[in-house]
């Protein structure tokens, strides 16, 4: 299917025979730009040739319809021995989120809020909302040949819309929500309300975010360029606390979107092989000491899980369980072939929704 002289798909050719193609790939720019479906990072962009050929007239090629940042553009209506260089627009909407102006397979260049549905998209398109690239981005020039399909390469970020004067972060608290729905006036779905927050000091919570009306939450105050923010989001909803974990690292007058995981009901337990070798005043690889075994037990009034063993773990290599129910745990941390009676160190932790607690261990009494 060619669209607007945009092949995005693959012909059936002769024996030995290759396409006349120039091929726009997002290995050759992404660079440092994430390319994934959380808020801040590239999902999609549009490529345009330019034919430099003769220097006083360039020559603008149809643009491809709007791609994945996973997918490869390939143009095939290159004339060999002319001379192109790429231009890339990135979005941080979905492919599907975006038409052409003129409707698809227009070959346009500029954007256009998709509804979702094509019909509707090249009916109404006019009307639609008008939509931005954040990045810009230029490849070096290539002379297509005869019978070769070639890579663009050289190419260089030009521009980031989302650069602003002020050094901020965001969260896209919804983003986390998955499958998991906003309560109804009916109370039935699964979260009511947000709580983002930060782990560093000097930054304020920002909780009680209603989940029907969440918004990104911004924070530009005592942001340090090049310094990295850890933040928790806790959700409350009818079935309880769901938890996730972010981070960003900061950069210098631009809005950096913090990466999330997806809200969880569980967490994680670590058992840190350098303090259980510390504690036990064991070393690894002397007197036959190559790994171990912890003993899970629940603390709580009500056990949340009954108790297990761990596979042997290496030395050298901390314990980790996951997914485990939220509560305090104690683990005792044996040799293989011995029992949790004979510990070498013990250790305790509390886990929380959607985080990873790191145990803290003590000498075997």
């Amino acid at each position: 299917m060619v669209l607007g002289g945009c092949d995005t798909t693959s012909e059936q050719l002769g024996v030995g025979e290759t396409a006349t193609a120039i091929v726009v790939s997002p290995q050759a720019f992404l660079g440092a730009i994430p390319c994934s479906g959380v808020p801040g990072a590239m999902q999609s962009y549009v490529a345009t040739l330019i034919d430099h050929t003769d220097p006083s007239l360039p020559f603008v090629l149809a643009s491809s319809n709007p791609l994945p940042c996973s997918q490869q553009a390939q143009f095939r209506f290159v004339v060999p021995g002319h001379l192109y260089t790429a231009e890339i627009d990135g979005y941080e909407q979905p492919a599907s989120a975006l038409v052409p102006r003129g409707g698809h397979g227009s070959g346009n260049r500029r954007m256009k809020l998709a509804t979702g549905d094509r019909e509707e998209d090249n009916l109404r398109w006019p009307t639609l909302e008008d939509a931005s690239a954040r990045w810009s981005l230029a490849c070096n020039e290539r002379t297509a040949q005869d019978g070769a399909s070639l890579t663009m390469s050289g190419c260089q970020l030009l521009a980031d819309q989302g650069t602003t004067a002020i050094t901020a972060i965001e969260l896209d608290v919804a983003a986390t929500r998955g499958e998991l729905r906003c309560t109804d006036a009916d109370g039935t779905g699964d979260i009511d309300t947000f709580d983002v927050l930060p782990e560093a000091p000097g930054l304020p919570g920002v909780v009680g975010i209603a989940c029907a009306t969440a918004t990104p939450v911004r924070f530009e105050d005592d942001i340090t360029p090049g310094a990295v923010y850890p933040f928790r989001i806790e959700a409350r909803g009818p079935s309880g606390v769901y938890g996730a974990s972010c981070q960003a690292i900061a950069a210098a007058q631009r809005t950096v979107f913090a990466t999330c995981a997806p809200l969880s009901a569980g967490g994680a337990l670590s058992f840190p092989a350098d303090e259980i070798l510390a504690v036990s005043g064991l070393t690894c690889g002397a007197d036959g000491f190559l790994s171990y075994i912890v003993g899970l037990t629940s603390l709580a009034t009500t056990p949340t899980v009954d108790p297990f063993d761990s596979n042997a773990v290496p030395c050298r290599e901390s314990a980790r369980f996951a997914p485990l129910p939220p509560g305090p745990y104690e683990g005792a941390v044996y040799r293989p072939g011995a029992s949790s009676a004979e510990a070498i160190a013990v250790c305790q932790g509390e886990v929380i929704p959607g985080a990873t607690t790191i145990a803290t261990c003590t000498a075997a009494p």
